[in-house]
């Protein structure tokens, strides 16, 4: 467990309860629909912190269709990097094996302690599923529910879910209105595959990161096949003919400067002191680090 995230999980130092935000998701790429969710709800709830965890596989979609964990991990990163209250967990990528939402807030409850409240945020369009979640409703054992509103979703169907909880639960669940920005992490990936800009749609950084490592574009088609030279054998191909084409692999730890100098900036963990987080995080077998399935908000 990385010690950035036990610095971030510890007590208030006035010994006030901990208030501490949740929301996960794929993040892929993440948006600034996310960023205005967080934020919102961080200051309605006055909440101390809020935790983004990155799902590293998510079992609700097929991995192929799912960007590099450690490329939706740094973009995450690179977007939270300037608010302080702010931070962005490896948790779900480093845990072996697909894990699910009710995990994940387990294991934090426990790190955070008994006097730790941890409120979950999620879109009411994934709220409204939450008999479906490994766990169900349980989840409102662990955490209260912070339910922002967007576009697309008949406010009947929230509410005939809401009326149908038990008191007790429905006493953890908190509807939050928030701007109407209607974007989805679906369309970015639309967007760029099509060469159009998703400039002001997400974070300058994560513009810049998903332009420098050439993601969600269109795979390069093969080249034709060039005839053999004239009086000789088989031509020797270019050297180093990885990389030609479709998505880049992962950054090395070494290699991102830019990447590792703006997260460094702003890798100092919780306000008011705590570790720095480590930086840069370990670069491995994307099949050798499955993690597990935040809900995408």
């Amino acid at each position: 467990m990385a010690r950035g995230l036990e610095e971030w999980l510890k007590p208030r130092r006035d010994g006030r309860p901990l208030q501490l935000g949740v929301l996960g998701g794929t993040f892929d790429p993440i948006h600034i629909g996310h960023l205005v969710a967080a934020e919102a709800a961080r200051v309605h709830f006055r909440l101390d912190r809020v935790l983004f965890v990155p799902a590293g596989r998510p079992p609700h979609k097929d991995p192929a269709g799912v960007s590099d964990a450690e490329h939706r991990y740094r973009m995450t990163v690179l977007a939270t990097a300037g608010n302080p209250h702010f931070y962005t967990t490896r948790l779900e990528l480093d845990r072996e094996g697909p894990s699910y939402t009710i995990d994940t807030l387990t294991q934090l409850s426990a790190m955070a302690g008994p006097g730790a409240s941890l409120y979950f945020i999620a879109g009411a369009d994934s709220v409204v599923t939450l008999p479906s979640w490994r766990g169900g409703l349980g989840l409102l054992d662990i955490c209260h529910l912070i339910v922002v509103t967007r576009p697309g979703l008949p406010g009947a169907v929230l509410q005939n879910f809401l009326d149908g909880l038990p008191a007790v639960r429905r006493a953890r669940v908190h509807v939050l209105p928030i701007p109407e920005i209607g974007i989805s992490s679906t369309e970015l990936r639309e967007r760029v595959a099509a060469g159009q800009s998703i400039r002001y749609l997400v974070p300058a950084a994560v513009e810049d990161y998903v332009e420098k490592y050439g993601l969600y574009r269109p795979a390069a088609p093969e080249p034709a096949a060039r005839p053999a030279p004239a009086g000789g054998g088989p031509e020797r191909g270019p050297a180093g003919g990885a990389g030609q084409g479709g998505e880049q692999a992962p950054p090395s730890p070494g290699g991102d400067a830019a990447v590792e100098g703006r997260a460094r900036n702003a890798a100092e963990g919780p306000a008011g002191g705590g570790a720095a987080r480590a930086w840069p995080p370990a670069v491995g077998n994307p099949a050798a680090r499955p993690g597990s399935s935040g809900v995408a908000l």
